[in-house]
């Protein structure tokens, strides 16, 4: 059974007044909870006498009355713009870790040929086939990461990083579409001379994921060891979790949301849902946990004994 985290009266729940003003924005069909709260707040106190309604005064806190300390406590979530600061977060922490490893980093294109359909599986097959001939051929496990990019036509194709074998692979290994690993078009080989560079510049194109095909993966990610998929874990953890974890922790969402940490304890969520709308989520701040003091070496100072890809991240 998990437990409640004992959070303070005073930090738990938000204002009376500020429920109340929620709770009448929402009744009146608002779909964004926000301009629910200043119109209806507007239209009460427009009706009283003079324009100085009285619950203005009562409700002034460090000059800022009810209808702007709630507004404060909302965020309006863009679910396009949410997507695309994961896809960065991930790419950026994966191809660092990837970066640490043995071996030869080579950047990959695929491309199609005019007049082929893109398949989302397609991608897939072909990491699918690297890795397996990897496995088969040199005992090597792949890692790998790729990004999908539109042309400007709005034709897809897909920049991969991979990192083989020194010494043992050669570019000509790595001609898909001539080993019948790529059919669907052309495929580009170059060594990668910096290759978190190369990945981060395209992730910084990605602002518009809503014109890429319908149920399309806009990157991949694999090969990462127990101690990278910690650490990928971890930066997509809320914040409040992270000042009170490590990358070795084993934090867990709990069932009707929240958290739950290693001792079983439940950490409600310092924020909840106030509204949905279409393409965007209106939150509304709850509680706030006090933060924590962080370890000078930070949460990757918690890795395996002997692991050298901590220093990376310094």
């Amino acid at each position: 059974m998990a437990r409640i985290f004992p959070s303070r009266p005073d930090n738990v729940h938000p204002s009376k007044e500020g429920l109340q003003v929620v709770t009448r924005g929402i009744s009146n069909g608002r779909a964004a909870i926000g301009n629910a709260v200043i119109g209806a707040q507007t239209e009460h106190f427009a009706g009283e006498q003079g324009g100085a309604a009285a619950g203005l005064v009562l409700s002034i806190n460090n000059g800022k009355t009810t209808v702007e300390r709630v507004a404060d406590e909302c965020l309006k979530v863009d679910h396009l713009q949410a997507r695309c600061t994961r896809l960065r977060k991930n790419l950026g922490i994966a191809a660092k870790w990837q970066s640490t490893g043995a071996g030869i980093a080579y950047m990959l294109t695929f491309t199609y040929r005019p007049g082929v359909e893109w398949k989302p599986e397609h991608v897939k097959e072909a990491m699918r086939h690297l890795r397996q001939w990897c496995k088969r051929v040199h005992g090597w496990t792949l890692r790998y990461l790729w990004v999908m990019e539109l042309t400007q036509r709005g034709v897809p194709h897909y920049h991969c990083i991979v990192w083989l074998p020194a010494l043992v692979v050669k570019k000509s290994d790595l001609m898909f579409d001539r080993r019948g690993w790529w059919p669907h078009g052309m495929t580009n080989v170059v060594q990668a001379v910096a290759p978190t560079r190369y990945v981060m510049k395209y992730v910084s194109k990605f602002d518009s994921v809503h014109s890429f095909p319908k149920g399309s993966r806009c990157y991949g990610i694999g090969g990462l060891d127990a101690a990278g998929r910690g650490c990928r874990r971890w930066v997509n953890l809320p914040r409040f979790v992270q000042a009170r974890s490590s990358v070795s922790c084993k934090w867990r969402r709990a069932a009707g949301g929240g958290w739950v940490d290693g001792n079983g304890e439940l950490w409600p969520s310092e924020w909840g849902v106030s509204a949905i709308g279409k393409g965007y989520t209106r939150i509304m701040r709850l509680r706030s946990y006090p933060v924590p003091p962080v370890h000078p070496s930070g949460p990757f100072s918690w890795l395996p004994a002997g692991s050298g890809a901590a220093a990376s991240f310094f």
